[in-house]
């Protein structure tokens, strides 16, 4: 969800806000929904052709490009934006967060292994700042939180769908749809 909006990619939010993305992607890929999964998250977190082979289990090179190139032609703008915040953060050393929260970049690693890093940390760090914003806010309302996992806050007591939206937690972000 943070990449289609971050991006502005029409594909990937029309997916994002209609369908299960995952599932989705399997249909236009032609795969499984569990590899396609991997395929995604492979694509957004700086992994190639050879990421996409080990983590989707595809044992042909031929095969998992074809994914990958399929993936970069259906979410154009995803990737140009995936390649511009590569740029950026190869060349300045930093990136921010959707809320402005500056993060770095490893420079000290080598450049294949920084390369995979400003877009991840971007998503990543945009996902950090929603769940802990969320936090202060279910704290400050009073809410029993019992565990976060993930980019999920498991509370206790009786919440309905509307007190989330009246404690704000449901639009952190200025998103169509809640992350």
């Amino acid at each position: 969800r943070i990449l289609a909006y971050i991006s502005d990619d029409p594909a990937l939010i029309h997916v994002v806000e209609t369908t299960d993305p995952h599932q989705s992607n399997a249909d236009f890929l032609g795969i499984e929904r569990g590899p396609a999964k991997n395929v995604t998250y492979a694509k957004i977190y700086g992994g190639g052709v050879q990421v996409i082979m080990e983590t989707a289990g595809i044992r042909d090179r031929r095969v998992a490009q074809a994914l990958n190139d399929r993936w970069e032609s259906v979410y154009t703008v995803a990737w140009s934006w995936i390649e511009k915040q590569t740029r950026l953060g190869l060349s300045t050393g930093w990136v921010h967060t959707l809320l402005g929260r500056p993060v770095a970049i490893p420079l000290y690693v080598p450049e294949y292994e920084a390369a995979k890093k400003p877009a991840n940390f971007t998503i990543q760090g945009t996902g950090g700042d929603v769940i802990k914003r969320s936090l202060l806010m279910l704290d400050k309302a009073g809410v029993d939180i019992v565990l976060t996992l993930h980019d999920e806050n498991l509370m206790e007591g009786r919440l309905t769908h509307q007190d989330l939206i009246d404690i704000g937690v449901e639009h952190i972000l200025p998103f169509r749809l809640p992350v």
